[in-house]
């Protein structure tokens, strides 16, 4: 078992590259340039036609495309840019004019959309910061919402803000909040697909998985950094071991990420490539390394590696 920790496992650790193999050979040819430039040319056109001041649904909504637009842009960036301000900027402008056509406190479907962005832009742009906006954001869209829906409504732009609130708390690491509004938004996905293989479920699956990961992880730092930097030749903490091994968040994360994988499979097909099941696979294996179940692991990395090189051969 010890050596299954102290070498298995630190293999696994290197085994997520293959995320990075797996994003490059994913179909993401769009050419967010030239769709941006396409909406500044729709822009113009707008100004032009209807005037330079005028509020329009045509100019906001060409501004709220513009916004989620460079909000898309930013998450296909790996190094800083300047999308995301961009896309705050064209976002806020939206808002402003929506609200200026439909009335400050109105719950219209078009206010509703650029608050769920905004809420997405400003908590990207918190990271390291604690401002707040972000999840003013969400809560605003959801209470919108719910005047708009009924308060007891299953609705799918509630679900879908629902788990995008989720995976922000996620993110700022308050685990609680998370399960409980992935959880709401996953029931609510049952209710709306009437409990059939539907990808919004599987997501939601999924990101309870790894809102329980992460839970995990952090419950049990200390012994997974001395882990990476272990000295075979020294007796590890026998107690802390167990204790990562038999961790409930990880038994809560594996589950989760099984009932995800199993949606995955039935809607992509069961030996079909697709990025969703790969990196739930690859989620499988970091998670069956930290509950020290290595031949698990190992098989979970040869089945997402088996659907890439199907996928390369494909192509």
């Amino acid at each position: 078992m010890l050596s299954s920790v102290y070498g298995d496992q630190a293999l696994i650790y290197r085994l997520t590259d293959l995320q990075s193999i797996m994003a490059a050979s994913d179909d993401l040819s769009q050419d967010y340039s030239e769709t941006g430039k396409n909406l500044h040319t729709t822009l113009r056109l707008y100004r032009e036609m209807f005037g330079e001041k005028t509020d329009h649904v045509n100019i906001a909504m060409a501004m709220r495309n513009l916004g989620s637009t460079y909000l898309d842009r930013h998450m296909k960036c790996t190094t800083r840019c300047e999308c995301l301000e961009l896309a705050l900027d064209y976002s806020i402008q939206a808002l402003n004019m929506f609200r200026r056509i439909h009335g400050g406190k109105s719950v219209h479907a078009n206010v509703i959309g650029v608050m769920n962005n905004l809420g997405q832009i400003n908590f990207k742009l918190e990271v390291g910061d604690s401002n707040g906006k972000a999840e003013q954001c969400f809560k605003e869209a959801l209470s919108l919402l719910k005047k708009h829906y009924g308060q007891d409504a299953d609705h799918r732009d509630i679900a879908d803000t629902l788990h995008k609130q989720g995976r922000f708390y996620r993110e700022k690491r308050q685990y609680a909040e998370a399960n409980s509004t992935l959880m709401e938004a996953l029931e609510m996905y049952m209710k709306l697909h009437n409990n059939h293989a539907h990808l919004d479920i599987a997501d939601t699956w999924r990101e309870l998985g790894i809102n329980n990961f992460w839970q995990g992880d952090d419950a049990n730092s200390n012994i997974l950094e001395a882990l990476k930097t272990a000295d075979v030749r020294q007796e590890p903490d026998i107690y802390q071991i167990e204790n990562l091994i038999n961790c409930p968040h990880y038994q809560d994360a594996k589950y989760s990420y099984e009932k995800a994988l199993a949606m995955y499979k039935e809607v992509f097909g069961n030996e079909n490539f697709h990025t969703s099941i790969c990196a739930v696979l690859i989620n499988m294996v970091m998670c069956c390394s930290r509950m020290d179940k290595i031949a698990e692991a190992t098989g979970h990395f040869l089945h997402a590696i088996v659907l890439l090189w199907r996928k390369m051969r494909v192509n």
